[in-house]
């Protein structure tokens, strides 16, 4: 989870979003780490979006990393002020990875483009992520029948 620490696009509810992410991704085979690219290097951004497989993000919060996710990774953007600048021009030049539709805020006014800090529509969120959850998951289970199949 990607979190802005300073200046805006700030998620109000962080801790109600990472809270959700640990009851979607409950196995212990799951990581599920929060940082900030305020500050940090380009490759250390580029190694934190390599290593992952599954990128949230607000708009405008560094989502662009995201195109160097792994193969078979998702990338979710929560939608802060500008929907049209979502995902969909990522997965254009990243194919192999999942654009799932942006996750909304709270706030459906144009009030919020000059509000540092967005609260995330919680239902639409855990929509998404089990969605993300479940592509993964059949990405896993086909690779291991490809490879089951070829002993």
């Amino acid at each position: 989870l990607l979190q802005r620490k300073f200046d805006n696009r700030v998620i109000g509810n962080f801790d109600e979003v990472v809270n959700a992410t640990k009851e979607i991704f409950f196995e212990p085979k799951w990581n599920i780490r929060t940082v900030s690219f305020d500050g940090p290097s380009l490759e250390s951004q580029y190694l934190t979006a390599r290593s992952s497989m599954v990128f949230v993000s607000v708009t405008g919060t560094g989502s662009h990393m995201a195109m160097f996710l792994p193969d078979g990774g998702s990338s979710v953007e929560i939608l802060h002020d500008w929907p049209d600048l979502a995902n969909r021009y990522i997965c254009g030049v990243a194919p192999y990875m999942s654009c799932p539709p942006g996750v909304t805020s709270t706030c459906p006014t144009d009030e919020c483009k000059t509000s540092p800090t967005i609260d995330v529509d919680m239902t639409s969120y855990k929509e998404t992520m089990e969605g993300v959850k479940m592509h993964i998951l059949s990405k896993c289970d086909s690779a291991m029948e490809s490879f089951l199949s070829v002993q």
